[in-house]
Order: C-alpha cells, then sequence, then structure tokens
C-alpha cells in the first residue's frame, strides 16, 4: 500500500479506519464529489478509478485505489467546498470517512489518527508538488508579490510593503 493515503497505517489500523467509515459503489460517470458543494469527509477509494476534472471539463487528474478525495473541503471545516468534481471512470467503491468518525478516532486512537493526518499531509504535499511543476513546465509566471498583499490597511494603519 506504498504511496496511498492509508500507507502510514499498520493492517489493523486501516482495518479499523475502513470499519469506522461507510461504504459506497458509484456507477462510470457518477460523482464522488461536486464543485462547490460541501462535503464534510475524507473518501478512500477502494477499487476503480475517478478523474478529477475543471468545471470546464479538463481532467486534472486521475485517482485509483488507495486515493483520497475531499480532502481540501473536511480540512476546511464546516465552510470547506470542493475545489472540483471526481467522477467515476470506472465503476468506483469508496469508504467515507465523515467527521464524526475521524473524531471518534482521535479520542479512541490518538496515535492511529496522527498517522491518519500526517498521511494527509502528505498527499496534500505531493499533489501541491506536482501542481507547482505543471505550472513551472508550463511556463506561467508567478503573481507578482505586491497583488498578494492585503488591500486593508496593517494593523498600525500602514499599508503592506509592495
Amino acid at each position: 500500500m506504498t504511496n496511498t493515503f492509508l500507507h502510514s497505517l499498520t493492517v489493523d489500523e486501516r482495518a479499523e479506519c475502513l470499519e469506522r467509515g461507510s461504504l459506497r459503489a458509484r456507477a462510470v460517470g457518477e460523482m464522488l464529489v461536486q464543485a462547490g458543494a460541501r462535503f464534510s469527509s475524507l473518501s478512500v477509494i477502494l477499487s476503480g478509478s475517478a478523474e478529477v476534472r475543471r468545471s470546464d471539463g479538463l481532467v486534472l487528474a486521475t485517482l485509483g485505489a488507495g486515493d483520497v478525495v475531499g480532502e481540501i473541503s473536511f480540512l476546511q471545516g464546516a465552510d470547506g467546498r470542493a475545489t472540483a468534481d471526481v467522477v467515476a471512470n470506472t465503476p468506483v467503491d469508496v469508504v467515507d470517512l465523515s467527521e464524526a468518525a475521524i473524531d471518534g478516532l482521535l479520542l479512541d486512537r490518538p496515535q492511529t489518527a496522527a498517522r491518519l493526518y500526517k498521511s494527509l499531509a502528505q498527499v496534500l504535499a505531493r499533489r501541491l508538488q506536482a501542481t507547482s511543476q505543471r505550472v513551472v513546465a508550463s511556463g506561467s509566471t508567478a503573481t507578482p508579490r505586491s497583488s498578494l498583499a492585503p488591500k486593508r490597511p496593517w494593523p498600525n494603519g500602514s499599508r503592506a510593503p509592495s
């Protein structure tokens, strides 16, 4: 189970996480996640594959067994919304780990929960690195620092440096 979301957990810990979740089956073309929708679970693909798509239909990634979806909106909490569509391109089985299930894991098995969150951080780091490499390869230029500065005054009344 190398390079998958649950890779850092023992076999018993994986089984416990999966038991805490709810199993869903999706047919080809069905959405696992819809962009803009509130999504407060982590979904782990158990079998099959799904595409991550922008609103214009551009495929950003293809995910398979062991991959996680819904991680961004899950981490954003109550205000979290999915940032892309995730659509099954084969029959897909997923297990949804709700916020309550993961909170229960934090209380009952804090070390397992810590490894789960570490694994989630590693997934996000790999995805950010891949995105950064694509941006560099495409020749896109970085956003000037001054355009990233806040437009409101800083607490002491001064403006952000340009």
